[in-house]
């Protein structure tokens, strides 16, 4: 059985899209009708699917249009907003230095990707470096999701490790 929005849920999804990809926008609209579909995430964490007026689209595939990350170098983590075939269709998060959040983030911890690697100038030799990699999320025909594949792959690269990659 699907359930409303929390008030915090659709606060943050609110936000991504005034803040996300300039077509995020044209979803807003998609919110006011959005509810919560009663699948979880195997991994636990705090990913939600949406329906749209009991449209829930399992087929096609996904589209990020607004997309942060959050959290310090040890507990990086990034979350998008996505539609699927024009629908919104979700909210997911993970983890990019350890495992994915259980909890969703505030609208004030979000960051866009440029703002989390400082100038050039300003890293030491042994800070590490982010490399950011556009991905996509993978799901079977009768959508379930198979996990990340490549949906925002970031490799932590130290100065001493670089040669390993």
């Amino acid at each position: 059985m699907n359930r409303p929005l929390t008030a915090a849920e659709k606060q943050l999804i609110r936000w991504m899209l005034e803040h996300g990809k300039p077509e995020a926008r044209a979803f807003l609209p998609q919110l006011e009708q959005a509810e919560v579909a009663p699948w979880r995430c195997k991994c636990g964490c705090a990913s939600i699917e949406l329906v749209i007026q009991n449209n829930l689209t399992h087929s096609g595939g996904i589209h990020p249009i607004a997309d942060f990350i959050f959290g310090a170098d040890e507990e990086l983590s990034g979350i998008f907003v996505f539609e699927r075939n024009g629908v919104l269709a979700g909210l997911e998060v993970y983890g990019l230095a350890g495992d994915a959040p259980k909890l969703l983030p505030t609208t004030d911890s979000l960051r866009s990707f440029p703002e989390s690697v400082p100038p050039r100038s300003s890293r030491s030799p042994g800070r590490r470096t982010l490399t950011l990699l556009t991905l996509r999320l993978t799901f079977s025909g009768n959508g379930d999701r198979l996990g990340l594949r490549e949906s925002h792959l970031i490799r932590m690269i130290g100065a001493r490790n670089a040669r390993n990659f």
